[in-house]
């Protein structure tokens, strides 16, 4: 996991403070505040990410968050959400770091379901999903039929269904 967030932090241009190569003083300021942070408050984070993920707020702590999740140990699966980062669109970039955040935080919150990678998943879909439909409300021009659809299976109690079409072995 470390090293595809990594690369995605880098390779992305998601975070200003990221773009390209972070200076060393960046990172180390990142690595301290992620550090600083126990359990309930990346917790919170999270939570408070995919409540408001184009607030100012979420655009502060999504690179802390991303160096915190970089040491827990699970993936994420570009095969079910690269497509997020293809539109070049900030809010469906919000949505993308969602669910790395709501599949690391899963993990973290239930690490007797550590290993279960259906399960992870489809939680970070889901927090991604919520995440989505909360930026709707504020930019509803921001649609994305891929996102859409998604919302659709999981009313149909199907989201289970695209997790398992896509699940991204470790390569």
């Amino acid at each position: 996991m470390r090293y595809l967030l990594t690369f995605l932090l880098v390779a992305s241009g998601a975070f200003p403070i990221l773009a390209g190569k972070p200076s060393e003083a960046e990172r180390k300021q990142l690595e301290a505040w992620a550090q600083s942070l126990d359990k309930a408050s990346v917790h919170r984070a999270v939570l408070d990410h995919e409540c408001d993920p184009l607030g100012s707020d979420a655009k502060k702590i999504r690179p802390v968050l991303a160096v915190h999740f970089e040491s827990v140990d699970y993936i994420v699966c570009l095969d079910q959400i690269g497509s997020l980062l293809d539109t070049k669109n900030q809010a469906h970039e919000a949505v993308f770091w969602q669910v790395v955040f709501g599949s690391g935080d899963f993990v973290e919150q239930h690490p007797e379901q550590a290993k279960d990678k259906l399960a992870y998943m489809q939680a970070g879909l889901e927090s991604g999903l919520r995440a989505y439909e909360n930026m709707l409300r504020e930019r509803p021009k921001a649609r994305l039929a891929f996102l859409d659809n998604l919302l659709v299976m999981r009313s149909e109690g199907r989201l289970v269904d695209f997790v398992k079409e896509h699940p991204c072995d470790d390569k």
